[in-house]
C-alpha cells in the first residue's frame, strides 16, 4: 500500500515494537479519518481485486485504508476540524449543508476556510466516502470493504488530463449513424420543474477500478453544489440519478471512437428510454491518454446527449459535472464558438500572491496551474472577491439557466405516485431582529401532503416547531439555523429535505440562545458585542459593542495556539457603539476575538478570508 504510515506510541510503562506488517495499537488523540491496518478490513474477493488496482494507480500518489471517527466528535459551531491521513496540519472547514440522520447516515458539505477548497463527505450504513480538494491538491475517499480507502491524486498526472472537445465546438467524428433505432418516445413538452435525470452506465472495466456507486454519488452531488454556488435556480436546474446501470462495454483506446459507439448504442438507448434519462455519462476505465472525458456533441441536443468520463477523474477536477455542463450547451473558456456560455479564468492577489484560477468549463492553462473551482462562470458571482465570468462572453450559469427546460424535456418524467419528494425555498441569510419564512415545496406521491417542520442549533439535535406548507420564524440569537422539513402524503410515504440558514450577526463562542427566547429576555443581561460582520471578514471587522455606562474597551484577538494577533484599547460612551478592527495583516483563518468592558468578558470566533 503506497505511503501507509502507522502511528508509534510509547506508553508510561511499557513501549511495544512491533517490527513486521503488524498493526501498532496505539492511545491516540481520535481523528476523524484514523489510518488502519489491511489486517483490520474485511473484504470480498471483489473488493480485494479493487483495492490492488486502486493502490497500483499512476494516478494516484498516496493510498490509505481509514476508519471513520464520529462526525459529530469533530464539529464545533458550523466548522469541521480534521486531519489528512499522514499530515499533522490541521484543517477546517465551514459548513454549506448538512443533512443528519444518524451517526451513520448523513452528508455534510463545507468550504474550507484557511485555505482553497470544499469538502463534502457522505456517510451511508456506516461507510464514509466523498471529496476533498485543499489547495489544488485533491483527494477522493471511497468505501471499501467495512473501512475507506483515502486518496490523494497525483496533480501533474491530474492537470495532463484533457476534455476529449477541447480542441474543437463538437466531437469529429459527428453524428452517430442509426439505421434501427428512432428516439422519439415522449418527445412532448412538458412543464418544468428543473429536474434533469442522469443514467450513468459503468463498464466492467470501471466497476473493478473504484467504487462506482459513492463516485456517482459524489459527482451528482457535486454537480449540485456547483450549479447552486453559481446562483443557477434550482427550479431551472438540479441533477439526479436516473439509474446506476452497469453495461456490457469494452474500451478501446480511442475515446472518441467509444463516445460514437456509446451514442450508437442500441442498449444504451433503450435503457435511456427505460430510466427516462434526459443524459447518458457512461464511466469507463479505458486506455485514453491525457483524456478524462468526452461528449457525442456539444449540446443542447437530444440524439446527440451521451458522454464518457474515465471514473478515475470522475469527481477530480469535476470532470463528471464539466461533461455533464457540455451536453447543455456550455462550452470552455477558449471555444470560438457560442456566445455567453463559455468559462472562465481569473486571477487574485499580485506577485508572489497571486492565485490562478478557473470555473468548471476552464480548461488547463499551459502557463499556470489554476485550481478549478467549483463554480460555473457568472459575471453576477464573486468567489474570493473576484467576478467569476463576464456578461458578454463568460456566463455558463446562464447558458444552464435558458437551457435547463430543453433538456428536461428530451425525456419527460412524470413522479410515480409512491415516490413523494419535497424540497425548501426560502432565505439562506438573515439577522438576529428579522422574522422569515421557509415554504416546503412537495411533488410526487399522493395529495393531499402534511408537513412538519423542525429546527436545530448544531444540525444534529432537531425538536418540532410546527406544521403546515410554511414556517414563519426569528433566527435563534446568535447562531445559526437548521431547518428540517417531512412531507408525509395520503399514503403515508414521506420525504425528508434539510436547509441551512446562516446568521450574519452570529459570532460564535459565547453560545447560543434557546429558540423562544424573546426580546425582553434576551435584554436582560446584555451582550458587549451584539453585532459582528461581515462573516467571513476580509480586511476589517465590525462590531457593535454595549456597554451599560461610559467605559474603556479592549479589544484581542488570537490565534487558535493563543498567540496574540491584534490588540486596541479605547474609551467608549453608555449604549451601543459601532467599532471597526483592521484585519488587513491578518492571513486566513480562525481567530479569538476577546472583548473586555466594566470586567465584562466575552470571546467570539471570527473568520478571516481573503
Amino acid at each position: 500500500m503506497k505511503n501507509i504510515t502507522l502511528n508509534k506510541i510509547v506508553l508510561p510503562v511499557l513501549a511495544f515494537l512491533l517490527i513486521s506488517n503488524l498493526t501498532i495499537f496505539a492511545q491516540t488523540e481520535e481523528k476523524l479519518f484514523t489510518p488502519i491496518n489491511i489486517s483490520q478490513v474485511n473484504l470480498t474477493s471483489t473488493e480485494e481485486i479493487r483495492l490492488n488496482h486502486i493502490e497500483n494507480n499512476s494516478a494516484f500518489i498516496n493510498t490509505q485504508l481509514v476508519s471513520l471517527g464520529n462526525i459529530v466528535d469533530f464539529l464545533t459551531d458550523r466548522v469541521l476540524t480534521f486531519y489528512i491521513p499522514g499530515q499533522e496540519l490541521e484543517y477546517t472547514a465551514l459548513v454549506n449543508e448538512f443533512e443528519y440522520f444518524s451517526s451513520s447516515e448523513y452528508l455534510w458539505k463545507g468550504n474550507m476556510i484557511d485555505h482553497d477548497g470544499n469538502i463534502a463527505l457522505f456517510c451511508r450504513n456506516g461507510g464514509v466516502f466523498g471529496h476533498i480538494s485543499i489547495d489544488s491538491i485533491e483527494y477522493s475517499i471511497q468505501t471499501i470493504g467495512d473501512a475507506s480507502i483515502f486518496i490523494e491524486y497525483d496533480m501533474d498526472t491530474l492537470r495532463m488530463q484533457k476534455c476529449g472537445n477541447e480542441d474543437e465546438g463538437t466531437n469529429a467524428s459527428g453524428s452517430s449513424n442509426i439505421d434501427n433505432y428512432s428516439e422519439t418516445s415522449d418527445r412532448e413538452t412538458t412543464a418544468c420543474t428543473g429536474l434533469v435525470r442522469i443514467l450513468v452506465l459503468y463498464t466492467p472495466a470501471a466497476d473493478i477500478a473504484a467504487n462506482v456507486q459513492d463516485i456517482t454519488t459524489a459527482a451528482i452531488e457535486q454537480m449540485n453544489t456547483a450549479l447552486s454556488n453559481s446562483d443557477v435556480a434550482y427550479t431551472n436546474v438540479h441533477v439526479s440519478l436516473a439509474k446506476l446501470q452497469s453495461f456490457n462495454f469494452t474500451e478501446t483506446p480511442d475515446i472518441e471512437q467509444d463516445v460514437d459507439d456509446l451514442a450508437a448504442n442500441l442498449a444504451a438507448r433503450i435503457l435511456r428510454d427505460q430510466y427516462k434519462a434526459d443524459l447518458v455519462i457512461m464511466l469507463t476505465d479505458g486506455n485514453y491518454p491525457g483524456t478524462a472525458g468526452i461528449v457525442k456533441e456539444i449540446g443542447p441536443v437530444n440524439d446527440e446527449a451521451y458522454s464518457i468520463v474515465e471514473v478515475d477523474y470522475a469527481t477530480a477536477n469535476m470532470t463528471f459535472a464539466h461533461e455533464a455542463a457540455h451536453l447543455f450547451g456550455a462550452r470552455h473558456q477558449n471555444d470560438p464558438n457560442g456566445s455567453i456560455q463559455h468559462g472562465y479564468y481569473f486571477t487574485k492577489g499580485i506577485f508572489w500572491w497571486k492565485k490562478y484560477y478557473r470555473t468548471i468549463m476552464g480548461i488547463v492553462d499551459p502557463y499556470n496551474d489554476r485550481s478549478r473551482i467549483q463554480h460555473f462562470s457568472n459575471p453576477d458571482v464573486d468567489y474570493n472577491g473576484k467576478a467569476t465570468g463576464t456578461s458578454s462572453s463568460n456566463d455558463n450559469a446562464r447558458k444552464l439557466d435558458e437551457e435547463g427546460c430543453t433538456v428536461e424535456n428530451f425525456r419527460p418524467y412524470t413522479y410515480p405516485p409512491p415516490i413523494p419528494t419535497v424540497y425548501i425555498t426560502g432565505p439562506l441569510t438573515g439577522n438576529n431582529s428579522g422574522t422569515y419564512t421557509w415554504t416546503a415545496n412537495g411533488n410526487g406521491g399522493i395529495a393531499p401532503y402534511t408537513y412538519e417542520w423542525f429546527f436545530s442549533l448544531d444540525g444534529t439535535n432537531y425538536y418540532s416547531v410546527g406544521h403546515g406548507p410554511t414556517i414563519t420564524a426569528q433566527l435563534p440569537y446568535d447562531n445559526d439555523l437548521y431547518i428540517k422539513v417531512i412531507l408525509t402524503d395520503a399514503n403515508q410515504e414521506q420525504a425528508t429535505d434539510f436547509y441551512y440558514v446562516y446568521n450574519m450577526d452570529a459570532g460564535g463562542g459565547h453560545g447560543a440562545t434557546p429558540l423562544g427566547t424573546t426580546d425582553d429576555q434576551q435584554q436582560v443581561s446584555p451582550l458587549i458585542v451584539t453585532s459582528i460582520y461581515p462573516v467571513p471578514a476580509n480586511k476589517k471587522v465590525n462590531l457593535q459593542v454595549f456597554s451599560n455606562e461610559s467605559s474603556n474597551c479592549s479589544i484581542k484577538i488570537t490565534d487558535l495556539m493563543g498567540k496574540e494577533v491584534y490588540f486596541s484599547n479605547t474609551f467608549i460612551d453608555s449604549g451601543y457603539q459601532k467599532l471597526q478592527i483592521n484585519t488587513s495583516v491578518l492571513k486566513d483563518g480562525i481567530y479569538i476575538l476577546v472583548v473586555e468592558v466594566n470586567n465584562k468578558i466575552e470571546t467570539h470566533k471570527i473568520i478571516i478570508r481573503k
